[in-house]
């Protein structure tokens, strides 16, 4: 998979973000954030862009809840 897939999913996902309410909204963008930072390298792994999208937003939770 290539990055230019995910900005599919990210651009839906930003447009998504707009229509919560105004306190979840920056939940949306801090997904939106994640994704962004991703590079070809780390998706060649996937095939499905909504997959890669689910992992990653996974992992920085994770990292979040400092839990390795």
């Amino acid at each position: 998979m290539r990055r230019m897939q995910l900005n599919e999913v990210i651009l839906r996902w930003k447009k998504t973000t707009k229509a919560l309410k105004i306190y979840e909204q920056g939940y949306g963008k801090m997904l939106t954030d994640c994704l962004e930072k991703r590079t070809d390298g780390e998706l060649v792994n996937f095939k499905d862009p909504i997959e890669a999208a689910a992992f990653f937003c996974l992992v920085e939770l994770m990292k979040s809840k400092n839990q390795i």
